[in-house]
Formats: structure tokens, C-alpha cells, sequence
């Protein structure tokens, strides 16, 4: 029988699940407001891209969906929303 065993949390590494969930929230974000920007340039091209690449992060973000399919309306286009994120 051991009498010295002491239950010992982990040590906490630089990447745990919550920060790379902030991380990744953070890159959603970024893509969002760069769409945003795009769009209201009229370059429908790059906002489409921005919003796959989100779609790629998290496919059900619905800003980044809306995005995409008024690009794909102004442009004429239907690519798949899973297409290259960048």
C-alpha cells in the first residue's frame, strides 16, 4: 500500500481547450469583419472567401452563411460553402 500517493492535477499547458476556443473565436471574428469590409467595397470575391473560410472554422455561423449567399447572389456563383478557406 502506497501512503505517499498524492492525487495531482495536470500541469496546465498554453493550450488548453478554452483558450484554443477563444483562439478560434477570435479568427472568426477577424474573417467576419474583414467579409464585412469586402462587401462593402462591392468585392464580393473576397467577401465570399472570408465567409468560407469562417464556414471552414464553424460551419453553422449564420453571419458567415448570410454572407456567402449574398455574395454568391451578387456574383452569380454556387460553390459549396466547404470550398478552401483561404
Amino acid at each position: 500500500m502506497q501512503a505517499d500517493v498524492v492525487d495531482k492535477h495536470p500541469t496546465p499547458t498554453y493550450y488548453s481547450s478554452i483558450m484554443a476556443s477563444e483562439r478560434i473565436q477570435r479568427r472568426i471574428d477577424s474573417l467576419l469583419d474583414e467579409a464585412d469590409q469586402a462587401i462593402a467595397n462591392d468585392d464580393w470575391t473576397t467577401g465570399a472567401s472570408r465567409a468560407r473560410a469562417v464556414l471552414w472554422l464553424d460551419s453553422e455561423t449564420s453571419d458567415a452563411l448570410a454572407h456567402l449567399a449574398a455574395a454568391e447572389r451578387d456574383t452569380g456563383s454556387s460553390q459549396p460553402a466547404q470550398a478552401s478557406p483561404f
